[in-house]
């Protein structure tokens, strides 16, 4: 239930810097911004167990990403779906509040 009342939106400008750092570790491949979105996600992890489960996904994905020397990373570290979790989240949340009063 925790989830369901969530504020996620004051994540938005942690996940907005996430998409950031994630566009620039695309361009630039250098491991400064591969450390700026595992920070990122170490900090909400400690919000809810969403997203600690989200931030063990996305160190074995950046892990990844590393062995094979940050190339051909979007499709393993694709950005949208770091950036739209407030919004689907939100989504969700309407939802369940919705079927909750039906």
């Amino acid at each position: 239930m925790e989830l369901l009342y969530l504020d996620v939106w004051s994540f938005g400008a942690l996940f907005e810097g996430v998409g950031k750092a994630l566009i620039k570790l695309y361009e630039t491949k250098q491991q400064q911004y591969a450390d700026e979105v595992l920070s990122a996600l170490n900090i909400v992890a400690k919000n809810h167990i969403y997203f600690e489960l989200l931030r063990l996904d996305w160190q074995e994905r950046l892990e990844k990403a590393k062995a094979q020397d940050f190339k051909d990373i979007v499709d393993l570290l694709p950005r949208k779906k770091l950036t739209h979790i407030p919004a689907n989240i939100h989504t969700m949340q309407e939802f369940s509040l919705w079927l909750k009063e039906s």
